[in-house]
């Protein structure tokens, strides 16, 4: 089964499951809600200069094992490491696109507050990106 060389040769290879709650995810013979269904999430934490934090939250009418094997999967693969990295190589750029978007606001009006600069930035630029 083609996969990447991190899932052939790292974790992944070094361990079976015993149950199912404990297999991972198959790309090509699991179930489709593993894949049609979105289950992981993102949270941008606010700072300077701002992280991008991934965690698992499946949908209710999941069974109880599949919930189990998702968050499995995703803590045995670390997929919130792997995706925060992915993830910050274009965080300085959204940042970036913000703090101008901000700039050019506040030309035009003086009294909108942050939050509500933040909220249409990421109504207009990053909501159709998610």
């Amino acid at each position: 089964v083609p996969s990447c060389r991190d899932c052939n040769m790292g974790e992944k290879g070094q361990v079976f499951a015993v149950d199912e709650v404990h297999q991972a995810i198959h790309p090509y013979i699991d179930k489709d809600i593993f894949f049609r269904e979105q289950w992981v999430y993102a949270n941008f934490v606010s700072g300077t200069p701002g992280a991008i934090s991934f965690y698992v939250e499946c949908p209710a009418n999941w069974r109880q094992e599949d919930k189990h094997r998702a968050l499995h999967h995703f803590k045995l693969l670390n997929i919130a490491n792997r995706y925060r990295l992915e993830a910050g190589k274009h965080l300085s750029e959204v940042i970036t696109q913000r703090n101008s978007f901000v700039k050019v606001i506040r030309k035009y009006s003086s009294t909108a507050t942050f939050q509500q600069l933040q909220s249409e930035f990421i109504e207009a630029n990053l909501k159709p990106i998610i």
